[in-house]
């Protein structure tokens, strides 16, 4: 775990932290720390006060990301090697999504994302990555757009592949959303993109939504974690999904 993934799982557990215990925790200098601080608070994940580092809970979706940042992130990193300089995608606005386009304009040239996630748009504002957001309905937890104009929006475009999350997995619903209104959304947005790659952690595999999203059939790729069960590997492995672990 590097030392700013470190300082995110500390900040989740306690919320407020002093720069100065965090300095003698992970035995590097203050300045490096406040370093640190100042790059987790560019990406919304923590704010300042003097002398204190605090976990961003002005909106959901910063808490979303600091939960279980480190798996989250590897499972972005897995997916962005799909993910070529030139290319155009659709990302929709999920946490491990979130990152996925982070490490995108990071890392890639030339990528041209389109999404309903204000948060990506945000965050990624002044990277070398064209942003086309899609219109809607706005909801403040995901800082996303929704609803039907969202629906419509995606209906102009037509891309390769489509990166999404979910909230839950059963062999009886499938891949699953506790939101209708944002599942309604995003199978607008799946129906535009030839290959649907699907970012899950592990234990989603045994947590139910309450709405129904995906089957296994309609994914192409999927990425996780090797802690994931044999019975789910089982499923998708029936159903021809890739799957890449991390």
């Amino acid at each position: 775990m590097n030392r700013q993934m470190k300082m995110i799982e500390m900040l989740t557990e306690k919320e407020k932290l002093e720069v100065v215990m965090l300095s003698q925790e992970l035995g590097v200098s203050e300045v490096t720390i406040r370093k640190d601080l100042s790059i987790l608070e560019k990406k919304g994940l923590v704010r300042r006060e003097k002398g204190y580092a605090i976990l961003n809970e002005t909106n959901e979706m910063s808490r979303r990301i600091a939960t279980n940042y480190e798996t989250k992130l590897q499972i972005a990193q897995k997916a962005a090697e799909q993910v070529k300089d030139g290319d155009t995608i659709m990302i929709e606005s999920g946490s491990c999504c979130v990152l996925l386009a982070q490490v995108l304009a990071d890392s890639k040239k030339d990528i041209t994302i389109i999404t309903n996630s204000v948060y990506i748009a945000t965050n990624i504002t002044g990277k070398s990555v064209k942003v086309i957001l899609l219109g809607g309905e706005y909801q403040p937890g995901f800082m996303a757009s929704v609803g039907p104009l969202t629906e419509k929006c995606a209906q102009e475009f037509h891309v390769n592949k489509i990166f999404v999350g979910t909230d839950g997995f059963s062999k009886e619903s499938g891949f699953t959303g506790e939101d209708h209104i944002r599942v309604e959304t995003l199978k607008a947005m799946v129906s535009r993109a030839d290959r649907v790659m699907l970012l899950m952690e592990a234990y989603k595999a045994g947590s139910q939504g309450t709405v129904s999203f995906l089957h296994p059939l309609e994914i192409d790729s999927l990425f996780t974690e090797k802690s994931v069960s044999s019975k789910f590997v089982n499923m998708m492995c029936e159903s021809h999904v890739n799957l890449y672990y991390i």
